[in-house]
């Protein structure tokens, strides 16, 4: 009777033990982000209203505050072309054909990028309905006119007959 009451009672401190440790972990797990900590720092709705405000008013003013915003984008323009007219391209400038028929015009370095189907276009091939076409340099690159075309137009370029 003896022998069963020691290991009943080893038994026992083990789990206890084993319980102990379980929760003592679960708190300490718990613990490492007390609020207002480092961690977990604790702010006023003044704070959170002042930071919103903040970004909103530069979002309306769009990074015109006086100092360039290098990370603002030309706007599209809409471009419209008579057939026979060539749209010609700087370095950088990007093309969407919208409507109409019109051909690639390439250069010696090479046709234009067709950055929606990951090809490079060759002279003289027909330009595909709204693709973003890319044209890396100002050598005379662009579209020819078929028929009348309509062009988005990001970026430099000259229209001509």
């Amino acid at each position: 009777m003896r022998k069963v009451n020691l290991q009943l009672t080893a038994c026992l401190v083990v789990g206890a033990l084993l319980v102990g440790v379980w929760v003592g972990h679960g708190y300490a797990a718990s613990s490492t982000a007390a609020p207002g900590s480092d961690l977990d720092p604790l702010v006023t709705k003044s704070y959170v209203d002042d930071a919103i405000s903040k970004l909103a008013s530069q979002v309306e003013n769009n990074g015109q505050s006086g100092e360039p915003n290098g990370d603002a984008a030309p706007t599209l323009t809409v471009v419209t072309v008579p057939a026979g007219s060539r749209l010609i391209a700087y370095e950088g400038t990007e093309f969407v054909l919208r409507s109409g028929k019109a051909t690639i015009i390439g250069s010696a370095a090479g046709g234009v990028p067709d950055l929606t189907a990951g090809k490079d276009l060759p002279n003289n091939a027909t330009a595909p309905a709204n693709h973003l076409l890319l044209f890396p340099r100002s050598d005379q690159r662009g579209l020819k006119a078929s028929t009348n075309i309509i062009v988005m137009v990001r970026g430099e370029y000259t229209v001509e007959p």
